[in-house]
């Protein structure tokens, strides 16, 4: 079973910072550990598209760029993290 967790809120008022916290504080409740993900919602340029999303989910989690349909390059900007359990 897994969580999908989402943070809401204006732009500075610290939501990464939370997130961050809360990760270190439950990581030993997910055993396979995290993904993060930055949409660029508050960044200057586009926001992520759920296809960047997924390619750097992908490639997080060790699927070779050439496996990935579509993939544009070679490190997807969108993922901050991977952090596996251990």
């Amino acid at each position: 079973m897994g969580w999908l967790v989402r943070w809401d809120g204006a732009a500075g008022i610290r939501k990464t910072t939370l997130a961050v916290q809360w990760e270190h504080r439950v990581q030993d409740r997910l055993p396979d550990g995290t993904l993060q993900v930055s949409l660029r919602g508050h960044e200057l340029g586009d926001p992520a598209t759920p296809g960047e999303v997924l390619e750097g989910f992908l490639w997080a989690l060790g699927v070779a760029a050439g496996r990935i349909p579509g993939a544009r390059r070679g490190y997807p900007a969108p993922v901050r993290h991977c952090r596996r359990g251990g």
